[in-house]
């Protein structure tokens, strides 16, 4: 009788702990199209003071599902790169180059660039992406609407 129970037991355990994981699929599912689906905005780079907008300071990030890329506007240079999305939340990203327009602010270029090849992890904090280096913000960008989308120049 008892090895009924525990056989029981270990059946509603693998059915319980197997409906939790196709939980956790369709999470990192959506996870993936939410960022892959918006155009991103900075906010906020940690260890740089300055203010960001869509028109003025301009830094972007656009993901490419099919292709594994991002690209995006490094206030008036084009970079790109490319991405893995791994576990939850997990994110590598891989800078590969930039233009070298004649822009203002080196030092935002840089430290952003620094910034993006050190993030670990993604997460979502309303409508914001928040990118992570081992569980501390590094970067906060705002979806930026289809209709205010910004141009690549």
């Amino acid at each position: 009788m008892k090895s009924k129970i525990y056989i029981f037991i270990a059946l509603a355990s693998i059915i319980f702990l197997s409906s939790c994981c196709s939980t956790c699929r369709v999470s990192n599912s959506k996870a993936k199209k939410m960022l892959t689906q918006n155009q991103w905005s900075v906010k906020s780079i940690s260890g740089v003071n300055e203010k960001f907008s869509s028109t003025e300071n301009i830094y972007t990030l656009n993901f490419n599902s099919r292709s594994g890329e991002f690209d995006g506007l490094e206030n008036g240079n084009k970079y790109f790169g490319s991405y893995n999305t791994f576990d939850r939340s997990g994110l590598k990203l891989t800078p590969k180059g930039t233009s070298k327009y004649e822009c203002d602010s080196d030092f935002t270029e840089r430290k952003f660039m620094e910034t993006l090849s050190v993030v670990d992890e993604f997460a979502f904090d309303e409508t914001d992406l928040v990118l992570l280096n081992n569980g501390e913000v590094v970067m906060v960008f705002r979806s930026i609407s289809r209709s205010d989308k910004i141009k690549n120049k």
